[in-house]
């Protein structure tokens, strides 16, 4: 990699592929939760985010630099309203967890024994 700059900048690119997909997995992880293994999927995203952490620190870092990101544009309250109100099957999805979130510990478990 010294010694070629073409090959280091395709290896710099493959290892920042490699971290997006890891983040693309904890969400997966995440949504694959059960209220038996949440602490199992808790500790594999955990895991790869410390992993992104340490092999893309710009990016997955505990620092960001928000200088970077200037072309991101600001999302308000406001927007995310309109894109959820967009999307009624995600607001669905959401206030059935809020739901679920409100309900008392023995509510959710019999719930989760009848899925």
């Amino acid at each position: 990699m010294a010694e070629d700059p073409h090959f280091a900048t395709r290896i710099a690119r493959a290892r920042e592929c490699q971290q997006e997909r890891e983040m693309d997995h904890c969400i997966e992880l995440a949504d694959s939760a059960t209220p038996e293994n949440y602490n199992v999927k808790k500790l594999q995203i955990w895991a790869r985010q410390w992993r992104a952490s340490k092999l893309a620190p710009k990016r997955y870092g505990d620092k960001l630099d928000m200088t970077t990101r200037a072309e991101t544009p600001q999302v308000t309250r406001e927007d995310m309203i309109e894109m959820m109100r967009k999307s009624p099957s995600y607001l669905a999805q959401i206030e059935e967890m809020i739901a679920d979130a409100k309900k008392p510990v023995a509510q959710q478990d019999t719930k989760s024994q009848e899925t």
